[in-house]
């Protein structure tokens, strides 16, 4: 039971931190193209 939730649990965080590293690079690209303009 505990392996099975442990599996279960493992793409969150990894899936989490793919979401903060592409909501990022968006504000990044955002903010070279405010500033080029």
């Amino acid at each position: 039971m505990m392996r099975r939730i442990n599996t279960c649990f493992v793409p969150s965080p990894s899936f989490g931190i793919l979401l903060t590293v592409v909501s990022l690079f968006r504000e990044v690209i955002w903010y070279l193209q405010w500033r080029s303009t």
